[in-house]
């Protein structure tokens, strides 16, 4: 994540003229998590982590990867 996000951070951006609220900003920011690039990072990173905490090899993983 690129930024906290809490009410002061909020607050601040209703002080520089940006009309937005938490509710909004939480609507933007779960829509940009369906960006397809998005997801492919998500899923990438996911992927990773499995094959980090398994026994298997990264050669094993790729061809997995492929037959699926």
């Amino acid at each position: 994540m690129l930024a906290n996000i809490d009410k002061f951070f909020i607050m601040s951006l209703q002080e520089e003229g940006y009309e937005i609220d938490f509710k909004k900003f939480k609507e933007i920011y779960t829509k940009s998590r369906q960006h397809p690039e998005c997801k492919a990072r998500a899923r990438e990173k996911r992927e990773l982590n499995e094959l980090m905490f398994s026994s298997v090899t990264k050669e094993e993983h790729e061809k997995n990867k492929k037959r699926n």
